[in-house]
């Protein structure tokens, strides 16, 4: 299962599509972070680089979720 943020063009205005971010926690500590919004086409190309098959897929305006499991599951013997 994968679950991560969702690039959409409302992001797009206010957020580059990966990069360093500053966090601010609720102490008022801040941390920088590397963080990357994902279109389907990007879970698409990576789920296939590592041979796993999308079984379901979830886009909603903030989130996109993808089920999937491996292509070629070898039976045990």
């Amino acid at each position: 299962m994968f679950i991560d943020s969702a690039w959409n063009k409302r992001r797009k205005q206010y957020r580059e599509k990966e990069g360093i971010q500053e966090r601010v926690l609720n102490d008022g500590r801040t941390f920088k972070v590397y963080k990357r919004y994902f279109k389907k086409s990007d879970v698409q190309e990576m789920f296939k680089r590592y041979n796993f098959v999308i079984k379901s897929y979830y886009i909603g305006d903030a989130f996109i979720a993808a089920i999937a499991c491996l292509g070629a599951i070898i039976p045990a013997q």
